[in-house]
């Protein structure tokens, strides 16, 4: 509140943020759609790679070759939306790509230990295909919704935007993910399992993983089976709220753009 107050009194050259740019109903939410959209990639992005390599066991180059597909789709949605804006409104396009997002969220929430690749890939690629739709258009709005002296000053609120949402994103469904992964194994762990297994197992999946290379058969088997199930609980909540707040949201940034034209010509993504 005390930041806001100054920034009020100090408009001009000396503020640092000119919030009157949030008084333009189209400029709020872009900046709150650049936000969603990377804070559900980051956030999953992290989720997958984990999952591909420690769940599924594949190696890292092997997985990161898997997660190519998302990025095509991300590529996808990036030329495809400035064509679709010329006969679909523009808040349209951008309030489809967040309930892409949610429709590749819930496909995520059913993912399940022995799942493997595809319910992951999916999910992923209808997020990423959802993020590269909405970052399009919205990179336009963000320009076109302030007067052009303004045009630097909305940019980078965008772009503080995106990476705010990135940091958060992994704040928050890391912690979901970490935090249930934790409990899982802390309540699936014999009561006399030693410190020195139980500490590093119940920190991390991949510290789960790693412990359980050295225990001996059956116990390795046993070990794993209890870290795979803890993480992908955690994946699986946090993909179930991440799916219902990205629904809520589409519904609010369609409301907030239902007035943008159709036929926006835009520019290069910045996803």
């Amino acid at each position: 509140m005390l930041f806001l107050r100054r920034q009020r009194r100090g408009r001009g050259r000396d503020s640092l943020i000119d919030i009157t740019l949030f008084a333009e109903r189209a400029f709020s939410a872009a900046v709150l759609v650049q936000f969603l959209v990377i804070f559900a990639l980051t956030g999953f992005s992290l989720f997958a790679s984990q999952y591909l390599q420690l769940i599924v066991g594949l190696g890292p180059l092997e997985a990161g070759l898997w997660l190519l597909i998302p990025a095509i789709a991300a590529g996808a949605g990036a030329v495809l939306a400035p064509s679709l804006s010329k006969i679909v409104s523009t808040g349209a396009i951008i309030a489809g790509g967040l309930a892409l997002i949610a429709v590749g969220a819930a496909t995520m929430a059913f993912i399940q230990p022995d799942s493997g690749l595809p319910l992951l890939v999916v999910g992923m690629s209808l997020l990423a295909l959802g993020v590269g739709a909405s970052s399009t258009l919205n990179s336009d709005i963000v320009l076109t919704a302030a007067a052009p002296e303004k045009a630097g000053a909305a940019s980078a609120l965008s772009e503080t935007g995106a990476e705010l949402g990135g940091a958060v994103g992994i704040a928050i469904l890391g912690t979901i993910g970490s935090t249930v992964y934790r409990h899982r194994l802390e309540d699936a762990l014999p009561p006399d399992t030693p410190p020195d297994i139980a500490g590093p197992a119940s920190e991390t999946v991949g510290g789960g993983m790693t412990v359980a290379d050295y225990l001996p058969p059956p116990l390795d088997s046993a070990l794993r089976e209890i870290a795979a199930a803890g993480f992908v609980d955690g994946l699986t909540l946090a993909a179930t709220w991440s799916a219902l707040g990205m629904g809520a949201a589409a519904i609010v940034v369609c409301l907030l753009l239902r007035t943008r034209p159709t036929g926006v010509e835009t520019g290069p993504s910045q996803a």
